[in-house]
């Protein structure tokens, strides 16, 4: 007796430990880092479609942008949204936590999907534009890009429609609170195994990661042997494209570090919590738990990074978005489009120039228009 006492006493104080961390991790760190990708994805899609609204590259980076933030919003609308409402204990929380497993939580998966795919198409693009350009003329094209994307979605959606189908909504006559409840289909050994843990598996985590990780060491190989040949270079125009497409290629062997970093732990949780979780102990179970809130802030911080990434990496990006916010702050200047990084310097010069002439021109001093002018220069070179 004493002993099932005290292991009543221990689960029910790990419940409650696991349940404040939860609460915590959601609110506290989910909840902002949702925020603040949502309005960095926003950003790096305006920037790169007044980069290069035309270059595949940029296009199919703008689509992981979109892809991204569907993730933050499911994942806003699964952990933190129903945190709040349990925080303020709001009547409509166990309606609202019911519906989200069994209606939002296959969009999730959804967008989980494309956001994987959409890197590795854009990690494929980069591969073929670098290593094979003889043939990136033919396949790495605007309508190529398209098709892919379409692809991907169509792909996404099919492969995870059965998730509507793993769960249902119950209802308590007593207290007329609602849970939900695997259905017959998820219970299903079979359908466990070959859906949820062998392509599961597949689709989400081996042929993408094994494939990034090839083309990411052959893209580092090859950002390495542009360094050499720069040096031997005397044409500043192709010095200029070379050193273009080497920052285009950082940017993604970054972005393809970050996503294996990032969605290791959530393989590691999905297989894990489909083979071991029924079978295992109490403590095997927390620590299961645990590790699962883990993931998923990992999942979710792979959709917040690459806003930060292009930052860091992208000096060009970094002005472009300076350009953007002074144009936000005092709306005296237009943007120079990307196009203009084609022109000699004294075509460039005059361009920038005319777009910078203030609206209201008295009130500029000379010193203003000279360094603005001088700022968009440097954006384009």
């Amino acid at each position: 007796m004493n002993s099932s006492s005290n292991c009543t006493y221990d689960f029910e104080n790990d419940e409650e430990d696991f349940l404040a961390f939860q609460y915590v991790i959601e609110i506290g760190i989910i909840g902002p880092m949702c925020i603040f990708g949502l309005i960095g994805n926003a950003l790096s899609f305006v920037i790169l479609f007044r980069e290069n609204g035309s270059s595949p590259t940029f296009f199919l980076l703008r689509t992981v942008a979109v892809a991204d933030s569907l993730m933050l919003v499911t994942s806003l609308l699964m952990y933190v949204v129903p945190g709040l409402m349990h925080y303020f204990k709001m009547d409509s929380y166990s309606h609202y936590k019911a519906y989200t497993a069994v209606s939002i939580w296959p969009f999730a998966m959804m967008a989980q999907t494309s956001t994987i795919w959409m890197v590795l198409v854009v990690a494929i693009e980069r591969y073929i534009a670098i290593c094979w350009p003889t043939k990136a003329r033919m396949l790495c094209t605007i309508s190529h890009a398209r098709k892919e994307v379409i692809g991907v979605t169509i792909f996404s959606v099919l492969f995870n429609i059965p998730r509507f189908f793993e769960n249902y909504i119950t209802e308590d006559g007593c207290s007329m609170k609602m849970s939900f409840d695997f259905t017959e289909l998820y219970n299903n050994p079979n359908y466990r195994i070959f859906y949820t843990v062998v392509l599961y598996s597949l689709v989400n985590a081996v042929i993408p990661l094994i494939t990034v990780s090839f083309i990411n060491i052959n893209l580092t190989c090859s950002l390495r042997q542009a360094s050499k040949a720069r040096k031997n270079m005397g044409v500043p125009i192709k010095v200029l494209e070379k050193k273009s497409e080497s920052s285009i290629t950082l940017v993604l062997v970054l972005i393809v570090v970050v996503f294996i970093i990032c969605q290791v732990p959530a393989m590691i949780t999905h297989i894990w919590g489909e083979i071991i979780y029924h079978l295992a102990e109490h403590s095997t179970l927390m620590n299961y738990r645990y590790f699962a809130v883990f993931s998923n802030v990992m999942v979710i911080l792979n959709s917040s990074l690459n806003f930060l990434i292009y930052c860091a990496v992208g000096k060009r990006f970094r002005k472009l978005l300076k350009v953007e916010f002074r144009k936000l702050c005092c709306r005296k200047y237009q943007y120079v489009p990307s196009h203009s990084f084609y022109m000699d310097k004294t075509e460039l010069t005059t361009v920038s120039t005319k777009r910078l002439t203030c609206s209201h021109s008295k009130s500029c001093s000379s010193s203003e228009m000279e360094e603005r002018k001088e700022t968009l220069t440097h954006v384009l070179s």
